[in-house]
């Protein structure tokens, strides 16, 4: 795909699945309204000023480079979420969190057994919760406001 692109999953707990990548200069919003995206390709859609934004849902990590060039800029909008998996992301793709997620369950959470790790830059765009129900996230740099 080499355009701007909208994932989308509607209410009642839909799962939308990509498996495939998702490629070229674009910038990528999900709009995943009471349901799931997750984003399983080796992703290399984006690059400088390029943005990812979660706006609703909850977007799920099923590879460490789901969120594409490592200079996107994503943001979670308050009331989203994005779910880690237990992936390892090393890309550094700033990331700026807002808001306390979904029913108050975290805006960056961490669903697997397996511990995440998240190591890019993480800012704190209001008051946000981050949350490892089942297992550990480890953020570097530690957030900063």
């Amino acid at each position: 795909m080499n355009k701007g692109v909208t994932l989308t999953a509607g209410s009642g707990g839909t799962t939308v699945l990509t498996t495939g990548v998702i490629s070229g200069a674009n910038n990528v919003t999900v709009l995943a309204t009471g349901g799931t995206v997750t984003l399983s390709g080796a992703n290399t859609f984006g690059g400088s000023g390029k943005t990812v934004a979660i706006n609703s849902g909850t977007v799920k990590l099923g590879n460490a480079v789901g969120l594409g060039n490592a200079a996107n800029a994503v943001s979670i909008t308050s009331g989203a979420v994005l779910d880690l998996n237990g992936q390892t992301v090393t890309a550094t793709n700033p990331l700026t969190i807002n808001g306390t997620g979904i029913s108050s369950g975290g805006v960056l959470i961490n669903s697997s057994a397996a511990a995440a790790t998240y190591s890019g830059l993480m800012m704190l765009g209001s008051v946000s919760s981050i949350v490892g129900p089942a297992a550990e996230i480890s953020c570097s740099p530690i957030p900063a406001r």
